[in-house]
C-alpha cells in the first residue's frame, strides 16, 4: 500500500514540475515574441537598426562597445556636413563591404548628378581624418540617431555560442533557485 501511495505522489509531483516548466518556457517565449514584434513592426523601432561599434574611429563621440542606433527612414536630401551616417564600404578592398559609422565631411554631385559623400572619422586622434573613399547614396544605410553606451560588449557576448549557453544556464539556475525558495517558504508556512 505505501508503494502505491508513493507512486501516486511521485506522479503528481512529476506532473506538477512538468506543468511549471511548460508555463515558464511558454511565458518566456511569449515575452521574446512580443519584443520581436515590437522591434520589427512598430514603426519607430522598425525604422532603426543597431550596430555594435568595434573600432575607435569615432571616439569619444561613439566609443568601442557602444551600440549606434541608425534611422533607416531618412531623407538623403536633408543630410548635411557634420551628420553621422552608417554606410557600406569595402575597407580592405578584398573582402565584402563592411558597415562604417562616420561623419559626413563633404557632399558633392558627380558627372551623373548623383550625390557623392566624403566621410571622416573623429579627428581627435588623427590630423588626417578624412577617409580615402567616397560613397554614393546607395551605400548609405541611414543617419545616426543615438547611442547606447557599453551595451555592445554584452550583446557580442550573447551572440557567441558560449554566451548563449551561459544565459540559458543562468535562467535555468535562477528558476530552480526560486522554486527551491518557494518550497522552503511553503514548508515554513505549513508548520
Amino acid at each position: 500500500m505505501p508503494n502505491k501511495l508513493f507512486e501516486k505522489i511521485k506522479s503528481k509531483i512529476t506532473k506538477k514540475v512538468i506543468i511549471e516548466w511548460v508555463k515558464f518556457f511558454g511565458i518566456s517565449f511569449l515575452i521574446v515574441g512580443a519584443l520581436y514584434l515590437v522591434v520589427n513592426y512598430v514603426p519607430y523601432f522598425a525604422n532603426r537598426q543597431h550596430y555594435i561599434i568595434v573600432s575607435s574611429s569615432m571616439h569619444p563621440t561613439i566609443k568601442v562597445g557602444d551600440v549606434a542606433i541608425i534611422n533607416t527612414d531618412y531623407d538623403v536630401n536633408n543630410l548635411e556636413v557634420g551628420d553621422i551616417i552608417a554606410f557600406y564600404e569595402n575597407l580592405d578592398l578584398v573582402g565584402p563591404k563592411e558597415i562604417v559609422v562616420h561623419y559626413i565631411a563633404d557632399i558633392q554631385y558627380d558627372e551623373e548628378e548623383q550625390l557623392v559623400f566624403s566621410t571622416k572619422r573623429e579627428s581627435i586622434y588623427s590630423q588626417v581624418s578624412w577617409d580615402n573613399w567616397q560613397i554614393h547614396e546607395s551605400d548609405i544605410i541611414g543617419q545616426f540617431d543615438f547611442k547606447i553606451s557599453y551595451v555592445g560588449k554584452f550583446l557580442l557576448f550573447l551572440e557567441s555560442a558560449f554566451g548563449k549557453a551561459i544565459v540559458i544556464a543562468d535562467i535555468v539556475v535562477i528558476y530552480i533557485l526560486f522554486d527551491i525558495y518557494n518550497d522552503i517558504k511553503k514548508k515554513k508556512n505549513s508548520i
